[in-house]
């Protein structure tokens, strides 16, 4: 929950992982990266979570102060982290538990500082009272509420502080006190509170997991996202699998029964994004539609109605869907034209549409810019467009359809560290000079977009 990261499938055997985390849904506040690099928010903002200089709630979105040339977003229950251009980061609204990384305890700050002790981020993801960044170097910190989370033994850090035994991480999530990482071989690991069995090791205990332990039966994994006390993976063939608590069917396989193994979610395919709210969830297909399951009092999931679903439905209002978020009990989505959309609980003014209400059907935000462009590639056949060998230590090799175009390799920070041209059928590379980690090649071929992604280590 509280984070987005956008995946497109590129091949049936490899999907691509996007760039940026372009919207995000805290608790009650909704934030996104405008197409010029700055950021605009609105709901709930007691503690200055909306970056706009006040504390005044707000029911359209508004600029926040301070940030430019922002990659990514994330938002906790009462704070905002923005990552930069260069792997910066930028927090914003409550502190109490140190969750601002500026070295103390604050009540609240109501416009963007800078974390001055971590560099070198290429994501975030934030839940409640914490946050995670992963490093360039593929190790992931945290800052805030500690618990099992951070694994120390004081009660909150207010400077980042690296999770011990996680490495070779590619993608992260955060949930009610307990954290999910991805690692370069898709597998997927976990830590923290596991008393509803959200860590999904088999069984569920009041006696948290300090240390990561790997999850049954998730391998392949190129994504997870946690809510309040459920677990989603998305596999590189497009199936969702998810685990914990199931008591509203946020497991989406067709029940109420909670789960401590990853069972499959009913019915889809083709999954690109998937999101994990308080108690539902959603995923984007490739298709750009938007599938949403679980707890639905407030709207939540979107279809028209306040009926909770336990298996898939699709939200028939939005379609050329780009990017997915889930806020506590409110939902978020971009159109392929840059347009916001939210719905759900509305209670301070997180769905932007200039009310209190809640809404159970997705409404434009008012007053919100044009979200940052993301290309939409084309979704090639398996074998198309492949990237050889991933991992890599350097050399690769890019098979494409024959033809010709453009092609260039982008760093999670979306800036470009190669570009060239390709007539033919492949496309030859060298990423030896360049730091580890995941790279996204993209691609236009005869008018077509294309992109995969592939891991230099």
């Amino acid at each position: 929950m509280i984070f987005i990261v956008v995946l497109f499938i590129a091949s049936a055997l490899k999907p691509a992982e996007g760039l940026a985390q372009i919207i995000a849904g805290g608790i009650d506040h909704s934030l996104i990266i405008c197409d010029d690099g700055t950021l605009m928010g609105w709901g709930s903002n007691y503690f200055g979570e909306l970056g706009d200089n006040s504390t005044l709630r707000k029911t359209e979105a508004v600029p926040v102060q301070l940030v430019t040339n922002a990659k990514a977003v994330a938002a906790g229950q009462y704070f905002s982290l923005a990552l930069v251009e260069g792997g910066t980061l930028w927090a914003w609204g409550a502190g109490g538990y140190g969750q601002l990384g500026v070295g103390t305890q604050v009540f609240g700050i109501d416009t963007p500082s800078h974390v001055v002790a971590l560099d070198g981020v290429t994501a975030i993801t934030a839940n409640f009272d914490t946050w995670l960044a992963l490093r360039e170097d593929s190790t992931v910190w945290g800052c805030g509420y500690s618990g099992a989370v951070l694994g120390g033994m004081d009660p909150w850090y207010a400077a980042p502080v690296q999770i011990s035994g996680v490495s070779g991480v590619i993608a992260l999530a955060i949930g009610y006190g307990f954290a999910l990482v991805v690692k370069h071989d898709g597998t997927v690991w976990s830590w923290g509170a596991n008393g509803l069995g959200e860590l999904g090791i088999g069984t569920a205990s009041n006696e948290a997991e300090y240390s990561p332990v790997q999850v049954i039966g998730a391998d392949d994994v190129v994504a997870v996202d946690a809510g309040y006390a459920h677990s989603l993976a998305l596999k590189s063939d497009g199936t969702v699998w998810a685990w914990g608590l199931n008591s509203y069917g946020q497991l989406g396989n067709g029940t109420d029964t909670s789960s401590y193994v990853p069972v499959q979610v009913t019915g889809l395919t083709d999954v690109v994004a998937i999101q994990a709210g308080f108690m539902f969830s959603m995923a984007l297909k490739s298709d750009g539609t938007l599938w949403t399951w679980g707890w639905n009092v407030s709207g939540q999931l979107g279809d028209g109605t306040f009926t909770e679903r336990h298996v898939p439905a699709q939200v028939s209002s939005l379609v050329g869907l780009i990017a997915i978020a889930a806020g506590g009990s409110h939902g978020l989505a971009v159109d392929a034209n840059g347009v916001a959309w939210a719905w759900g609980k509305n209670w301070e003014g997180a769905v932007g549409n200039g009310t209190l209400i809640d809404s159970n059907a997705p409404s434009a935000v008012i007053g919100a810019c044009n979200v940052a462009a993301m290309h939409t590639p084309h979704k090639a056949e398996s074998g198309q467009f492949t990237a050889t060998p991933d991992p890599t230590h350097g050399p690769v090799t890019i098979a494409h359809p024959a033809g010709s175009g453009v092609i260039e390799v982008r760093d999670l920070m979306g800036q470009c560290v190669q570009r060239s041209t390709t007539n033919g059928v492949a496309f030859s590379t060298d990423l030896s000079a360049q730091p580890n980690g995941i790279y996204l090649v993209n691609a236009i071929i005869n008018g077509a977009r294309y992109a995969v992604r592939v891991v230099k280590e």
